[in-house]
């Protein structure tokens, strides 16, 4: 890695090179984890593709579920594709997603494999356009997101907080960065956002308001928490500091993480549907309410 360099610039030259040991890595991988690898392969780039469920997959390859089942399951134990549940649910969600494990596998397979043939004739043209065009929608912001959930479960854990990882989506909803604390019913969620601008008041809002109709979280206390790479604006600042949202820049917390005093009851089960009011902070309630 050149550290002078831009991401998407150290990406270019490391993935788009041929010939190099980087460009070759993966092919050699499953080569190595596999005898007849066409079958892995097709799987992977797939995933890369953006289809994560199963059905997705076996749509995209044509193939039955039961075809395509065996190739996931041995990736999955070969550790090159981990198969993610939302974390309100267990293993054997009907909800699980695909992802390939490894980052620069994942950019591999998706902005180089597609072009390889190119690549190899050093016309990579087309392929450096594919990245430039969809380097961060297609793989920063999958990457940011599991850095920030190990960011947020460094300092929980610093703090004492024992919880359970991962994201929550369903049918119309996604959280990416999602820690339950069930012993003191405490759910910290969060948004995360790479991009060049400050974050603002209106990705706090939208969090709070998307995270209050998860069904999934009734009775727990809502911690939001925000991610970014390029700050905050004055007003979502002010309003962090005033609602008791935890803002993140590169990494490091720049308001107060609140966390629950060990041996906190749990909610009662008086309070196991409450109102939106009740499942959010007050300040942030009423702060939302003086705006409509």
């Amino acid at each position: 890695m050149d550290p002078s360099a831009s991401a998407v610039e150290n990406a270019r030259r490391l993935a788009l090179s041929s010939p190099s040991f980087l460009f070759e890595e993966p092919k050699h991988l499953l080569l190595r984890e596999f005898r007849e690898p066409a079958g892995y392969n097709s799987c992977l780039k797939s995933i890369a593709r953006g289809n994560r469920k199963l059905g997705h997959i076996c749509s995209d390859l044509r193939c039955r579920t039961s075809d395509v089942t065996p190739y996931l399951s041995a990736l999955c134990d070969a550790g090159l594709v981990e198969r993610r549940v939302p974390v309100t649910e267990g293993e054997h969600s009907r909800r699980g997603r695909y992802v390939i494990a490894d980052p620069f596998t994942a950019l591999w397979f998706r902005f180089a494999s597609p072009h390889r043939a190119d690549i190899e004739l050093h016309e990579t043209g087309r392929a450096e356009e594919d990245l430039r065009a969809h380097f961060i929608d297609s793989h920063v912001s999958f990457v940011f997101e599991d850095i920030s959930r190990g960011e947020l479960r460094r300092h929980l854990k610093a703090a004492g907080v024992a919880a359970r990882y991962g994201s929550y989506w369903d049918g119309g909803t996604e959280i990416g960065v999602v820690a339950l604390d069930s012993e003191h019913g405490t759910a910290y969620v969060g948004e995360c956002k790479y991009r060049e601008s400050p974050v603002g008041e209106d990705v706090l809002d939208s969090l709070v308001r998307k995270a209050s109709a998860v069904e999934a979280f009734d009775g727990m206390r809502i911690v939001p928490c925000l991610f970014s790479v390029s700050g905050y604006t004055e007003g979502a600042v002010r309003e962090a500091e005033r609602t008791g949202v935890v803002l993140f820049d590169r990494g490091e917390p720049v308001t107060t993480i609140p966390t629950s005093v060990r041996g906190q009851p749990r909610p009662s089960a008086e309070l196991r549907f409450p109102s939106i009011r009740q499942r959010i902070s007050e300040p942030y309630w009423h702060s939302l309410t003086r705006s409509r």
